[in-house]
């Protein structure tokens, strides 16, 4: 009797032993490649970015403190440098730095803006934080599809920080909920972690929601109480939805950007910046006559010089004069060729009349100009 009495109680101790050291948090972490050594652990450093928790135990209660970043938490002296778009890595362990041990329930990771230095920083209720990432199971309903039984052979937790992020220093609350005991209030166990990280880039983004821890769960929610080894359910994340990144005006030019981030028209505009950059050549000419009163340069040379007695080819009228005393039918240049005609006859005549090799005058000229044009008309 003493003996088995001493195997039960051997046999309740070593489940104890087991259970707690199934128990964990992330051992190390990394931002875009780059490694730190966790809080915590066999491997733990006192500079790690991640905040120290005093117990691997999990957090049993949704409505204390401590399901803000885990039991007693303690500020971190350093913080991880990464970017919008940086990927972190959670690698999680026992006590003694094995491998996770919990295969069933979700795995959350919010942020939250820290007031100043995330080292002097302690959150509160009032805190705003804001879900990036969820994980549940990749067949709903199908329990052996957790993401977190994919820690069970040392795979990390990959979550990445939105695009267009605002810059600054921001806690990042990274979570494991474990639902193996969920079928009763209590049961539940959460084991919340918090990495500082100072996020670089000059991206502006914020989120659209926000929730406060305390208060973001409930021991009833159904995420968080029922069955679920049960198949043919639909999970539903506690803590609300993961929120977009609004206003990300990246200089950049990110996705956003935003990375600008819009889509690019596929239609180009082909119309000319400007309208009177039209040629000339292009405008049809509404008639030929028409064309002759707009533009001097479609009037014939030959109509446009006037040779008259003393004159030179300097003295010959000029495109824009001649224009305008041609009219649209064009007799004017007409009755210009006529009286071109009977100058040249009354100078000839003249000359043939006068025998004197004196230049005779402008009256003597006229006479003699009017009687060869008398003459010339008979």
């Amino acid at each position: 009797m003493r003996f088995s009495t001493f195997l039960s109680a051997a046999f309740v101790l070593l489940s104890l032993g087991l259970h707690a050291s199934a128990h964990g948090y992330p051992l190390r972490v990394t931002v875009d490649g780059t490694e730190y050594a966790g809080a915590n652990g066999p491997s733990a450093s006192s500079d790690s970015p991640m905040r120290e928790v005093s117990s691997n135990s999990p957090v049993t209660d949704p409505t204390s403190n401590d399901i803000i970043c885990g039991l007693d938490a303690a500020q971190a002296s350093s913080s991880a440098s990464a970017n919008p778009g940086s990927t972190l890595q959670f690698f999680w362990g026992t006590i003694s730095g094995g491998n996770w041990f919990h295969n069933v329930g979700p795995i959350i990771t919010y942020m939250a803006a820290c007031s100043d230095d995330c080292s002097s920083f302690t959150p509160d209720d009032s805190t705003e934080w804001f879900k990036i990432d969820q994980q549940g199971e990749s067949t709903d309903g199908d329990s052996s599809t957790w993401a977190q039984a994919e820690l069970l052979d040392g795979s990390p937790a990959t979550v990445t920080i939105p695009n267009g992020l605002k810059a600054g220093n921001y806690l990042v609350r990274h979570e494991i909920i474990s639902l193996q005991n969920s079928v009763s209030v209590g049961g539940t166990e959460y084991y919340p972690s918090c990495l500082q990280v100072t996020v670089g880039g000059n991206d502006n983004g914020e989120p659209n929601e926000t929730v406060h821890f305390p208060g973001a769960y409930s021991e009833t929610d159904p995420g968080i109480l029922g069955d679920f080894y049960t198949s043919g359910y639909t999970y539903v994340f506690p803590g609300g939805s993961v929120a977009t990144i609004s206003g990300s005006g990246s200089s950049s030019g990110s996705s956003s950007s935003s990375s600008s981030d819009g889509p690019t028209s596929s239609t180009r505009s082909s119309s000319p910046t400007s309208s009177t950059a039209t040629s000339s050549a292009s405008v049809p000419a509404a008639s030929s006559s028409s064309s002759l009163a707009a533009s001097p340069s479609a009037v014939p040379t030959a109509l446009l010089a006037v040779d008259t007695p003393g004159s030179s080819s300097s003295s010959s009228p000029s495109p824009t004069n001649t224009s305008s005393a041609v009219d649209a039918t064009g007799s004017g240049s007409c009755r210009s060729k006529k009286r071109s005609l009977r100058r040249r006859r009354a100078t000839t005549a003249a000359r043939a009349n006068g025998t004197s090799s004196e230049v005779p005058s402008r009256r003597s000229m006229k006479m003699h100009r009017r009687r060869a044009a008398h003459a010339v008309s008979f």
